[in-house]
């Protein structure tokens, strides 16, 4: 098995100047650059490529997953504001759109596309590192940072590939409303999340999952082993479906002291969950999430691959 091949975000810029917490309130953003600064200190070992996507096949793939006028406005002059239309019903504007962030949104997006591309070639372990997230975007509305659904331009392009069908599984704190939308009535993708109760966590919002999709929930923060449980159940059921590569949204705030988080789990937990993943036997393309605890962001990366880098690998 040879080490996980990375794609990294190189667009500087389109930091989420703003956002709102569940009040309407100005917090400040924390969707910055630094993250993947710190995320790529714990990738010893990796191999690290620019992603390179063919234009044409960007606008084809995020077609196929946004609407054209979402697409259009995003593509506008934005200096800071808030917009009201292009949310998900029930949840309030929360995101706001500076100079970059479409930029950047299609840089996470390249990524995504790239790390698929790699992963429908052969390659076993790939990893898109970038930023915004998108787990949030739908086909027409952004939230909690995303803009740009990356995890599902990823599933279409390995479908593309012939990889039918694909389990689209999303680690990450938060649920991602988005991907949920995107693929809802698949019988191609197999959406499952694990995330924090959303009656008291964004989107605050019920589910509103499809027939065929997977929720693990949690009111209270789990146990390390309580989480573990829920993604063996995952895992289980992906396999059941017969499905023939994982996209992973993988997020690392659900370790203690993320300021977007609430849970008390350590960053040790990935190890376990990079354990859990390559036993599967299947690709894997990890689609990077959220994160914003920074002391322990290359922890939980280092974590992740300690059983994914094969041993021997250079550190």
């Amino acid at each position: 098995m040879s080490a996980p091949l990375v794609f990294r975000s190189v667009a500087r810029g389109g930091e989420a100047p703003a956002m709102r917490d569940r009040r309407g309130q100005p917090v400040p953003g924390l969707e910055r650059d630094i993250r993947l600064d710190h995320i790529a200190e714990g990738l010893q070992g990796c191999r690290f490529e620019e992603p390179s996507i063919d234009s044409g096949l960007l606008e084809t793939m995020l077609a196929r997953v946004h609407d054209a006028e979402y697409l259009r406005f995003l593509s506008l002059p934005h200096n800071g504001e808030f917009n009201p239309r292009w949310h998900a019903p029930g949840v309030a504007p929360d995101t706001a759109l500076g100079p970059e962030s479409y930029a950047a949104a299609l840089q996470a997006a390249c990524c995504a596309l790239a790390a698929a591309g790699a992963c429908a070639q052969g390659e076993p372990v790939t990893y898109a590192l970038c930023r915004p997230p998108g787990h949030h975007a739908g086909r027409d509305f952004m939230g909690g940072y995303c803009l740009l659904n990356n995890a599902v331009s990823a599933v279409h392009r390995l479908l593309e590939s012939g990889m039918n069908p694909v389990a689209l599984i999303d680690l990450d704190f938060h649920f991602g409303n988005g991907s949920a939308q995107l693929t809802a009535g698949r019988s191609d993708c197999f959406f499952a999340s694990i995330h924090a109760d959303t009656s008291n966590h964004f989107p605050y919002t019920p589910e509103g999952l499809s027939s065929g999709q997977m929720s693990r929930s949690f009111k209270s923060p789990p146990t390390r082993e309580s989480w573990l449980s829920a993604l063996r159940d995952v895992l289980a059921e992906a396999d059941a479906r017969g499905c023939k590569v994982l996209v992973i949204s993988l997020g690392f705030d659900i370790i203690a002291g993320d300021p977007h988080g609430g849970w008390q789990l350590p960053p040790s937990i990935f190890a376990d969950i990079g354990e859990q993943l390559k036993e599967t036997g299947l690709p894997l393309c990890l689609i990077q999430e959220g994160g914003y605890h920074l002391p322990r962001l290359a922890d939980c990366a280092a974590f992740l691959c300690s059983d994914l880098v094969p041993a021997g690998n250079p550190a």
